[in-house]
């Protein structure tokens, strides 16, 4: 995934479908009993880091796990 960063207003962008990936990879998780996931973003300048966050928050909740 490429993202337009600051430096870089230009650059063209090029992604996929992160929501449905973070979803399967939460629900796999979930469904081997871990409840405490953790996520590590990219700089949080960048569109793309902050899609990613909401996605992670979105696969959780839809697996009932609370967000700290």
């Amino acid at each position: 995934m490429l993202d337009v960063g600051p430096e870089r207003p230009a650059l063209a962008c090029c992604a996929w479908t992160i929501i449905t990936e973070y979803g399967r990879g939460v629900q796999h998780l979930a469904a081997l009993g871990h409840r405490d996931i953790a996520f590590v973003t990219g700089p949080l300048r960048l569109h793309s880091a902050h899609s990613r966050l909401a996605a992670f928050h979105r696969a959780v909740q839809e697996c009932g796990i609370v967000v700290d």
